[in-house]
């Protein structure tokens, strides 16, 4: 199951890497057509809404990879023992937090769809196709952090892990 995640987290993350592409066609479209006069509408409000999807589809390959921002100031100082333990809490905490948010964007993006929301603006931009992406987002965010967890009762049960092989000698990476 973790490789096929890991697949999933690649893909998403180059189609992540080709979107950001496609924002950065909109935007200089959008400079240039203000430019000459003669400004598209909506593209700032599109490049915005590509922007949304490109974040959420890339949190798990960043969860996957150990690179979401955190404050990692006190986790490195402390023994390898303790910070499997912390690690693993951090876990269950990014669980329950992350699974609230996609029920309830799960639900908001359902209401969106009924009601056909849009962005208010000279053109109205429908809202759910972005909030889609979102809840997909989401999903495997949450997939990859409970591959995580599972990842860290492993390395409880076993008293492996990422520096068990220093015997709690220290961090091995700096991190501010």
């Amino acid at each position: 199951m973790k490789n096929l995640f890991h697949k999933i987290n690649q893909i998403l993350s180059a189609f992540s890497g080709w979107l950001m592409v496609f924002m950065m066609v909109l935007l200089i479209l959008d400079i240039v057509s203000r430019g000459i006069g003669k400004p598209f509408q909506g593209i700032a409000e599109m490049s915005v809404f590509v922007m949304m999807i490109v974040i959420y589809l890339g949190l798990a390959r960043c969860e996957e990879n150990d690179e979401n921002v955190r404050i990692e100031i006190f986790l490195i100082r402390m023994p390898w023992g303790v910070r499997k333990y912390f690690l693993l809490f951090i876990d269950v905490i990014q669980i329950g937090v992350i699974g609230a948010f996609f029920i309830e964007m799960t639900q908001n993006t359902l209401v969106a769809y009924r009601t056909n929301e849009a962005i208010a603006g000279t053109v109205q931009l429908p809202i759910w196709p972005v909030k889609v992406f979102i809840v997909i987002g989401l999903f495997f965010y949450f997939s990859q952090i409970f591959i995580n967890a599972l990842t860290h009762i492993r390395d409880l049960k076993t008293g492996k892990g990422k520096n068990s092989q220093h015997n709690d000698a220290g961090p091995t990476e700096v991190a501010f």
